[in-house]
């Protein structure tokens, strides 16, 4: 596991598509996105890939 924070980025700022975006390529490849979040403390975003990407001719014909 990786963890990757930035301190001082709890600012609300941006057009919210980050995560659709990440969670549409990660459905793409096999993958899946989760978040833990509390209140005041943040949120934890968990990302799982599989160790093999599957068949590209099999994506471009999505």
């Amino acid at each position: 596991n990786e963890v990757v924070s930035t301190p001082g980025t709890t600012g609300e700022s941006g057009s919210g598509l980050g995560l659709v975006i990440c969670k549409e390529f990660l459905e793409r490849n096999q993958g899946k996105i989760a978040v833990e979040s509390t209140p005041g403390n943040g949120s934890t975003f968990i990302v799982t890939l599989p160790s093999s990407l599957p068949d590209p001719s099999i994506s471009a014909s999505l």
